[in-house]
């Protein structure tokens, strides 16, 4: 009991430590994105948006790109509809030439898959660089665009992701999914500080489509309906290193709405799950793997008091469970006060509850579930 006591304290100090080098590093990483790059001869940009049954979300979408700050002229949108059943091509047709709509299904009657649709998109794109964005997702700032944009019009970059904020009606689960997706935005932006690894969202990535071509854009994965984000920039590491960004500004942040209840979160968590084994970058995957051992350490702590009667023992798990939850909170603090969702930081001891048993729940799953549901298809 005592040195397994003592390995907790051990692993839980060492979790400490490294939520503090990752807190310290999006602290430096905001002073480090003050400053906006190459304003001046802004190049084209092809806005891809895949979309499969996004009635509800493509109209606010696409109102929200079109106010963009940013010369029309140098700007195309392409909307990609993924063999949609609902009125997504219908609602997005009301915008007239402004936009460019492409089915999917023409090139593949009996295929599909967010992949396979940007490709799609891509190969069909008039201009220099490619934004792609989620047609569920909304810029929060009308210079969204002139912000990714303006980042990679630099010959020592050439790709940024910027930050994606999940949206709260108040509720206690919708604070708690919030919060969540704070931290991994903390997360992400250390991971391009310390040169660590680059994490990525698709609903928010703007890239050189000569790049793309270059490394063979989504080949190698396209089998797998995740990871479209975190693959491609995997290869543009490897080959051309040290020219990726993660915006961190609020200019940058695109807004959308959370998994509306546990189901699909879980969902969403597994189909995040089923691609980390095909990542390649050591340091991400050691990561992973340390917070999911935390967390499902975290979940014994209880028993191990419970049956001790040393008091010394109860004193040293007491101690590292605060180390967790203090740097837990000082990490979500950081995300939740950059994305303006303050308010969410007071649900942060149903977080603390909630959190280590759902992620153990989750990464379980994933580990065994190689096939799940997602858009109403079943993917791996």
């Amino acid at each position: 009991m005592l040195v397994g006591s003592i390995f907790i304290f051990v692993v839980f100090l060492s979790y400490s430590v490294l939520l503090f080098r990752i807190t310290t590093a999006w602290d430096s990483s905001g002073r480090a994105n003050s400053l906006h790059f190459g304003l001046e001869n802004l190049p084209g940009v092809s806005i891809i948006i895949p979309a499969r049954n996004e009635e509800d979300n493509i109209g606010h979408t696409l109102h929200s790109v079109l106010s963009q700050d940013f010369a029309t002229s140098l700007v195309e949108i392409l909307i990609i509809d993924d063999h949609s059943t609902d009125s997504t091509t219908h609602i997005a047709s009301g915008f007239g030439s402004k936009i460019r709509i492409l089915q999917l299904a023409d090139m593949m009657p009996d295929k599909g898959g967010k992949k396979m649709a940007l490709q799609y998109g891509i190969a069909n794109s008039k201009r220099e660089l490619i934004v792609t964005l989620d047609a569920d997702c909304h810029p929060v700032s009308d210079n969204w665009l002139q912000t990714m944009v303006s980042q990679i019009n630099d010959v020592h970059t050439n790709a940024t992701t910027g930050p994606v904020r999940y949206e709260s009606d108040g509720s206690i689960w919708q604070n708690f999914v919030a919060l969540d997706n704070a931290g991994m935005m903390v997360v992400t932006a250390a991971g391009y500080r310390r040169g660590w690894f680059q994490m990525a969202n698709g609903a928010n990535m703007c890239f050189r489509k000569e790049i793309f071509n270059k490394v063979n854009g989504y080949a190698g994965n396209v089998q797998l309906a995740s990871g479209d984000d975190m693959f491609l920039f995997e290869k543009i590491e490897a080959r051309f290193p040290g020219t990726i960004r993660f915006i961190h500004t609020e200019q940058a942040i695109v807004s959308t709405q959370p998994p509306t209840d546990l189901k699909q979160w879980l969902r969403q968590r597994i189909r995040w799950g089923t691609k980390n084994r095909y990542l390649k970058n050591t340091k991400l995957k050691l990561l992973l793997g340390f917070v999911f051992l935390i967390n499902l350490l975290l979940m014994f702590i209880p028993v191990l008091i419970i049956f001790s009667t040393d008091p010394f023992l109860w004193v040293l798990l007491s101690v590292s469970v605060c180390l967790k939850i203090g740097s837990d909170y000082r990490l979500l603090k950081r995300g939740a006060v950059f994305l303006k969702q303050n308010s969410a930081l007071k649900y942060y001891p149903v977080s603390a509850i909630l959190y280590p048993l759902l992620l153990s729940i989750s990464g379980v799953l994933s580990m065994f579930k190689s096939r799940y549901e997602w858009k109403d298809r079943q993917v791996r």
